[in-house]
């Protein structure tokens, strides 16, 4: 009698706590490999990173940093080739929970950051689902998130 009560108790804690550790654990976005970005993007592009502008903000639950990255473009490799006479904006953003249990969600871009002077391939929506914006589009040029930089 005693075992199957430990039995019970052992399988009501395993119901339990393996849901609760799931949930409390869940991965980021996985990164996707370079054949997926390039069939989700609108653009792919290479060039230099001129400047990169950032602003931190509070939304709900989040602290949000916003960013926007200055490229020279050199070459358009797929999607409308972008101009490489002049400067070309790109943006992105990250996010972390500011306190307790964050609710199931990913934070935004996780990948490689680039900085002036760097060298990068980036995969783009324009007027597309990039990750996590798929409504209100306004032209710009998304990073796909959650690695839409490459290093180069």
């Amino acid at each position: 009698m005693q075992n199957n009560k430990k039995l019970v108790v052992a399988a009501f804690l395993a119901l339990v706590t393996v849901p609760l550790a799931i949930f409390a654990l869940r991965p980021e976005i996985p990164n996707k490999p370079p054949e997926r970005l390039l069939a989700m993007a609108t653009h792919v592009v290479v060039g230099d990173v001129v400047r990169v502008y950032s602003v931190s903000e509070k939304d709900d639950g989040w602290n949000v940093r916003r960013y926007v990255a200055e490229l020279r473009v050199s070459t358009t490799e797929k999607g409308e080739a972008l101009p490489t006479d002049e400067p070309v904006f790109v943006r992105w953003f990250t996010r972390s929970w500011r306190s307790g249990p964050p609710p199931a969600s990913s934070s935004g871009h996780h990948g490689w950051t680039p900085e002036a002077g760097d060298r990068v391939r980036v995969y783009l929506a324009q007027n597309a689902h990039d990750g996590f914006h798929h409504k209100d589009f306004d032209g710009g040029l998304n990073v796909l998130v959650p690695n839409g930089f490459e290093e180069l």
